[in-house]
């Protein structure tokens, strides 16, 4: 693995992947890759299946517990789990699903068709502050399987979106974190 080309992704120095403004000019988000995160997605994830038919508060409790376990490296050094490994633990609807989207921001979406159980479990733990997301690059829903198929939205947001776009985003524990791209960070 040499470069990565999609999403205005590319390496800026050996082991690293960026995602670059959408002039080129200038780096939004910079990720270091190590041997074993090359190798995983090659590999693909291998994420094994939720319990069934969890109530609300468990599976609360288990979308904190299974990010804390990305976050422990149980699943590799990639960082954290996005909304498609969340999908494939939890499941997808098999009919009409729910968006989150930005608020805040006109056409930024976050996510297509959650089920209404799994959107509600995620806003409510951001909402009491047990997780948070960040942006990342689209290149790792690229190798989860499931990218939106929508133009990409950059953060942070600099404009109004007349037609929808995506902004890819991973899950962290807690309300905020010290990351430069933590949307919640205190300064």
């Amino acid at each position: 693995m040499t470069s990565v080309n999609q999403d205005k992704g590319k390496r800026i120095e050996p082991g690293v992947i960026a995602l670059m403004s959408p002039d080129g000019k200038e780096v939004l988000l910079a990720k270091p890759l190590s041997d074993e995160d090359v190798a995983t997605i090659e590999q693909g994830l291998h994420i094994e299946k939720a319990p069934p038919n969890l109530t609300l508060a468990e599976l609360e409790a288990d979308i904190v517990e299974y990010i804390g376990g990305w976050h422990s490296g149980r699943y590799g050094s990639l960082g954290c789990p996005t909304f498609t490994c969340l999908e494939q633990r939890y499941g997808r609807p098999r009919i009409d699903g729910t968006d989150l989207e930005l608020t805040g921001s006109k056409n930024v979406t976050l996510w297509q068709g959650l089920s209404q159980g799994l959107a509600q479990a995620i806003l409510n733990l951001c909402v009491n502050g047990q997780i948070h997301w960040h942006p990342t690059l689209a290149v790792f829903y690229m190798v989860e399987g499931r990218p939106l198929p929508l133009p990409l939205a950059y953060y942070p947001i600099r404009e109004e979106y007349r037609n929808p776009h995506w902004l890819p985003v991973e899950f962290h524990l807690g309300a905020a974190c010290d990351d430069s791209f933590c949307p919640n960070r205190t300064q």
